[in-house]
């Protein structure tokens, strides 16, 4: 059984790995394994994705919210990319810090025409992604 400060600071490293909110708006208090979140957060995905975080730490024995909605800061990483061209391809390569930024770049790319797309080698650390010419 882990003890308060314990659960909290296991809390409190989880929710850094949340990219869409900024774990400093959020205060983690536990007593007796019972989790109280207070802050604020962007939206309620932001809200539910917090409580989902904290649910995913052994031994919290219930989550009590009092997240206040649609006044927190975005915590929108930063993302930058390079466009480049060559040999009949258009390429897109940089670097991104989460999955979901990697999966939103290769979303993005792929709606924009009626192009195809190789498989994505656009990754957390660098890459690049090829889109076919029309």
């Amino acid at each position: 059984m882990k003890t308060d400060t314990q659960l909290c600071r296991d809390v409190a490293t989880e929710l850094t790995w949340v990219p869409t909110i900024n774990p400093d708006e959020i205060r983690v208090h536990v007593t007796d394994g019972v989790v109280t979140l207070v802050g604020q957060v962007a939206c309620t995905a932001d809200k539910w994705a917090v409580v989902r975080a904290v649910q995913r730490v052994t031994c919290v024995t219930a989550v009590a919210v009092a997240l206040d909605i649609g006044s927190a800061t975005a915590a929108a990483p930063e993302v930058y990319f390079k466009l480049g061209s060559g040999r009949g391809w258009v390429t897109l390569s940089g670097e991104v810090d989460w999955v979901f930024a990697q999966r939103t770049a290769t979303a993005s790319s792929s709606d924009s025409d009626d192009r195809s797309l190789s498989e994505s080698s656009l990754s957390r650390d660098r890459g690049s992604k090829h889109v076919a010419p029309a």
